[in-house]
């Protein structure tokens, strides 16, 4: 009787394991046609032929639960339209597109008419902003997910998965300069130091023309955010929610603050005051002085990029779609833009607008004074970690798709 329970058991087991296995196999041939169909439509888009590429959309799935990989819950209606902006945009030359080695997470940076931004197929670029042509490659031993930094002293400084490089700006030849295991976090640099965050729940300061180790501040967890320096002081975030206070010159603490859930973004330091998000979806502010807090404002998301402040407001996005603008006094909300799509990116301000990358693959423009939409650019996927940039006249970013965008502001 036992034997035959057993097997009666054994056999439920299978059938239930195969239909796991059947519907999971399912759900994959769902999702990779989805996703073949969606990038066709887009290539068809960029290659000037729109109607081909509405006619491709009618086969895609608009609405999905898995909104981090494709386009949530935009709908036909609003994909259609995102896709007729986009192609205005690349048909007037408004918006050019590069192709990369790999996704882009990494942030560019600017210096004169060179950006730079770096790739998952472990290459630094320099691109000319003009002739938006690559002008030369860094092969760094890992993925890059940060921003590179154009220093002060003429070099370009930029973490990747195997550590911290220094590259020659002229001619792309550059070196390790400190092994930092799965760096994530962006180079800041002042006095002849560098500044960056590692794994192991370090910030080390690097003298910037040797790599040698000038000292390392310990912190509760490991250190994704990236470093802000302002008035002699480094401030950083670890992914324990603790926000530190150090001294620049010999790294000793001068204040810490318990946030709660993870800091991943680059505290925002304007005035007095230094702004920061956490993943349990709170917006704080803080004395720089002492770390006192001054206000505390719950946005109802998950924020992992660094906030953004001009003429008396501080933005931030929010994993949940939203980018809120807050008086930087009290915290008040002052306007809410809504269905932006998760904002998992810093945001940038310029001349009154907020701009901000989305997983759904958009770039918004928003107005910093009221929080309308002033115009949506449709990248070919998702843009996950990467900041807008804005430097004289575009804004430049990159996707998931492997390419990289400059668009008109």
């Amino acid at each position: 009787m036992n034997g035959y329970w057993r097997a009666m058991m054994l056999r439920r087991f299978l059938r239930r394991t195969r239909m796991v296995i059947l519907l999971a196999a399912a759900w994959a041939a769902v999702y990779y046609a989805n996703t073949e169909l969606h990038r066709r439509a887009y290539e068809q888009l960029l290659a000037g032929n729109l109607e081909t590429a509405l006619a491709s959309l009618r086969f895609v799935v608009t609405v999905e639960p898995n909104f981090f990989l494709h386009r949530g819950a935009m709908g036909r209606k609003a994909m259609e339209r995102a896709f007729r902006e986009a192609a205005g945009e690349l048909s007037s030359r408004r918006a050019r597109v590069l192709v990369a080695a790999g996704p882009l997470m990494s942030s560019p940076a600017a210096d004169g008419n060179a950006i730079y931004v770096g790739d998952n197929g472990d290459f630094l670029m320099k691109i000319d902003a003009d002739s938006f042509k690559v002008l030369w490659k860094y092969k760094t031993g890992g993925d890059i997910e940060t921003q590179p930094l154009v220093a002060p002293d003429g070099k370009v400084y930029v973490a990747a998965h195997d550590g911290l490089h220094v590259v020659d700006p002229e001619m792309g030849k550059g070196r390790l300069l400190y092994p930092i295991r799965w760096g994530e976090s962006s180079p800041a640099y002042a006095t002849g130091t560098i500044f960056v965050g590692t794994d192991s729940g370090q910030l080390l300061a690097l003298d910037a023309g040797s790599g040698a180790l000038k000292w390392a501040a310990a912190a509760a967890g490991p250190v994704e955010s990236s470093p802000a320096v302002s008035g002699g002081r480094v401030f950083f975030g670890c992914n324990k929610g603790v926000l530190y206070a150090v001294d620049a010159e010999s790294g000793l603490g001068e204040w810490e603050k318990l946030a709660g859930g993870r800091i991943e973004g680059r505290p925002l330091v304007m005035g007095d005051s230094v702004f920061v998000g956490t993943t349990e979806g709170k917006a704080y502010s803080f004395d720089v002085n002492n770390g006192g807090e001054r206000w505390e404002r719950n946005l109802g998301g998950s924020i992992q990029g660094s906030a953004a402040g001009a003429d008396g407001i501080v933005a931030f996005g929010t994993m949940r779609g939203d980018v809120f603008g807050l008086d930087v006094n009290n915290g008040s909300v002052l306007w809410v833009f809504r269905r932006a799509g998760p904002v998992e990116a810093g945001l940038t301000i310029d001349g009154g607008t907020v701009y901000a990358t989305t997983h759904y693959g958009f770039l918004h423009a928003v107005d910093l004074k009221t929080g309308k939409r002033l115009r949506s650019f449709l990248a070919g996927w998702d843009v996950d970690e990467s900041a807008p940039l804005v430097h004289d006249g575009r804004v430049y970013f990159g996707a998931m798709d492997g390419r990289f965008y400059s668009v008109e502001k």
